[in-house]
């Protein structure tokens, strides 16, 4: 037995015939399939029936009394609400100018009578397989725009906030050789979306470049709104630091929170975006180059520990060390852990902290 064709995107199929025995076989053959199915003996019916509840998919015949299926056709394409339907003429007329008035109408496929069961089938599988993806290159497209509009949007935003540095003492003057290298006291967040590959292998490219450009742009604009210094950018994440471990903490937390949100406001079928995010505080070298000193490089195992924890950490979830636990005045909400780290000589006592907000994997 062959496998059903999958329902209708929508709504129903409307048959069109002035012949009640062609309408009973073709409404017999597809409600077996599963397709809603509405019919009409009439082309004026026809286009009463459409334009008051769009179909599908028309399957409809040429030669009717009051109306015949090519000015049906022509009717329907001029409405803005019935342009796409897409129509399957069914005819006992074979010949080539016939078939060629009926695609000059604006039909979508021409089937001749006697017609045979498996070819309707087969035909209108295909042309509502066409709709479905038609709509989902819409829904895209629209998500798209919504997406750059929201990436200009939030790009404003940034544009108008004060450079970090304008908010805090005047720096020193570089020294001659524009390098600035010195040993300090930080904690370092690091970030890492989970499941990275697997997204670039499952969402269409140019969705994807759009949630990491609206995903990097919503991580950046949490840490410089609590004055985080950013060392690195990465596809699938950020390495910034702090001078303050409870602002670190805080920093962490909002970036949870907003993320969830933008997870909520996704569609059902896109895959979430999930943070891992990793908290370390440690003496680490930093070199700051360039004549503004705004290139920074931070080297040392408080920088590695913060990547091994975001690699630990589960989705949507925070690890913090307990150098960072303890500096950070004990942050409530948090279960201690003991575990073993990559890359880490022995037990490695950590802290995690799940905001409420952040979702699940789906």
């Amino acid at each position: 037995m062959s496998k059903a064709p999958e329902p209708t995107p929508a709504g129903y199929i409307l048959i069109v015939d002035d012949h009640p025995t062609n309408v009973a076989l073709l409404s017999t053959i597809l409600a077996a399939d599963g397709y809603p199915i509405r019919t009409a003996s009439s082309g004026l019916g026809a286009l009463r029936l459409a334009l008051a509840a769009p179909p599908d998919l028309l399957l409809l015949d040429v030669n009717m009394p009051d109306l015949n299926g090519y000015d049906v056709c022509r009717e329907l394409r001029a409405s803005e609400e019935t342009r796409d339907i897409p129509i399957i003429f069914i005819s006992a007329l074979d010949a080539i100018g016939d078939k060629v008035l009926a695609f000059e109408a604006g039909g979508a496929d021409y089937i001749t009578k006697p017609f045979q069961v498996p070819e309707v089938r087969a035909r209108v599988a295909t042309q509502l397989s066409l709709l479905r993806h038609r709509r989902e290159m819409r829904r895209l497209e629209q998500e798209l725009t919504e997406r750059h509009r929201q990436i200009e949007s939030l790009k404003l935003a940034l544009r108008d906030r004060p450079p970090v540095s304008s908010r805090r003492s005047p720096a020193p003057a570089p020294p001659p050789s524009g390098e600035a290298i010195s040993r300090q006291v930080v904690t370092v967040l690091s970030t890492e979306l989970h499941a990275f590959n697997r997204l670039s292998e499952e969402v269409p490219p140019a969705r994807l470049l759009a949630d990491l450009d609206y995903h990097l742009a919503l991580v950046t604009s949490t840490l410089e709104g609590h004055d985080a210094e950013i060392e690195r950018f990465r596809a699938d994440g950020v390495t910034a630091f702090f001078r303050s471990p409870a602002v670190a903490v805080r920093a962490a937390r909002s970036i949870q929170r907003r993320a969830a949100r933008q997870n909520l406001a996704r569609p059902d079928d896109s895959p979430p975006l999930l943070l891992r995010i990793g908290l370390s505080t440690g003496p680490v070298l930093l070199a700051r180059r360039g004549d503004a000193m705004r290139d920074i490089t931070l080297i040392g195992e408080t920088v590695s520990l913060a990547a091994r924890l975001h690699t630990e950490a589960r989705p949507g979830g925070i690890l913090m060390d307990d150098a960072t636990f303890a500096a950070a005045g004990h942050p409530d909400d948090t279960r201690r852990l003991i575990m073993r780290v990559r890359g880490h000589a022995g037990q490695l006592q950590a802290h995690e902290l799940v905001p409420a907000a952040a979702p699940s994997s789906r």
